[in-house]
């Protein structure tokens, strides 16, 4: 699942790759949404 982050204005900012800690796995900030497919660039 496409990761995409919510900035100050409300914009979607991605599909962007979360770093992965190793012992705890991928960490997702609280301004991230997934998406069940990449959206289309208009």
């Amino acid at each position: 699942m496409p990761t995409y982050l919510i900035d100050d204005s409300n914009a979607l900012i991605g599909p962007v790759e979360l770093p992965v800690i190793p012992g705890l796995g991928e960490q997702v900030p609280g301004n991230a949404v997934s998406l069940a497919d990449v959206l289309r660039k208009v």
